[in-house]
């Protein structure tokens, strides 16, 4: 997460959204990435923009869905469903996600992403009330045509505090998710910024905390808002991490633990492998039993 990052996910960088686009890339075309069991569709919000999407089958169903109204039935199989949102850089098709995608498929479970307003083939600037907005219109498509189908929302890194936004949202109207997934995120965007090693250097800088943290003072506050999340959270972290430091997870850890008990159980999961960093703790070998919790 660098300073443009911050300014972006802001909205104070202005009017043009190009850097979030990624050149030669077509995340319209899930085949093209490996994607069997894949369809492409767009999601209208409530605010009239258009956000590129994919819905990932349970590997069970592949060879049984052929159309689009296959597809839209398979959600009410009760087969689960997890709603990814993803972090701030790359798309729906960056590698690391369509190993995700592939590894919730092997277990049999529906994967329904979205790329954020202004990246990849989506409409519109980002700003944190406008990726809420997106992460609200996916759920409302989802919930749609899910049935009885239980629905989880799994956020990575800026994806996991648009996930608490969003869970907080729905539960605040009754609508609780199933239970919400965050990995390698942060408790407020402030002290993200201040944690992450690109910063470092900076902190000997008069002007960093007036002119780089104070901008974004206030923005995407997850430690509050998880306590209006009334569902199971998991939360799941490398202690590794050079992005986000697990101090971050800790945190929310203990914001989350001061919601009434009957807001279900939190567990921090910190993992102790190298391997793993900031992007690819869906290859530990323990993560299927994980996010079974």
């Amino acid at each position: 997460m660098t300073f443009y990052d911050v300014k972006c996910l802001t909205v104070d960088c202005a009017k043009s959204n190009d850097m979030l686009r990624i050149p030669f890339s077509n995340a319209s075309q899930p085949q093209q990435f490996g994607m069997t069991g894949t369809r492409n569709f767009m999601v209208k919000t409530s605010d009239n923009e258009f956000l590129g999407a994919w819905h990932v089958l349970p590997k069970s169903l592949i060879p049984t869905v052929d159309d689009q109204i296959d597809f839209d039935n398979s959600l009410k199989s009760g087969k689960p469903i997890f709603i990814y949102f993803h972090g701030n850089s790359g798309s729906r098709a960056s590698y690391h996600r369509i190993e995700i995608y592939k590894r919730f498929s092997s277990f049999d479970y529906h994967v329904v992403t979205v790329d954020y307003r202004g990246y990849e083939d989506s409409s519109g600037i980002p700003s944190e009330e406008g990726l809420t907005e997106d992460g609200i219109s996916l759920w409302k498509w989802t919930k749609q045509r899910s049935g009885s189908s239980p629905i989880y929302i799994y956020g990575h890194s800026l994806g996991g505090a648009v996930a608490v936004n969003v869970a907080a949202r729905l539960c605040d109207s009754d609508e609780c998710p199933k239970g919400v997934i965050i990995q390698s995120s942060f408790s407020s965007l402030q002290e993200a910024c201040y944690g992450h090693i690109l910063s470092k250097p900076l902190k000997i800088l008069p002007f960093y905390y007036s002119n780089v943290l104070n901008v974004v003072s206030g923005e995407y506050m997850v430690k509050e808002r998880i306590r209006g999340v009334h569902c199971p959270i998991l939360i799941i972290h490398a202690n590794q991490d050079a992005v986000i430091p697990i101090s971050l997870a800790e945190e929310l850890y203990k914001a989350a633990k001061s919601r009434p008990a009957s807001s279900g159980k939190v567990v921090l999961e910190k993992l102790d492998d190298t391997q793993l960093g900031h992007n690819n703790i869906h290859r530990f070998d323990r993560f299927s039993d994980m996010i079974r919790y």
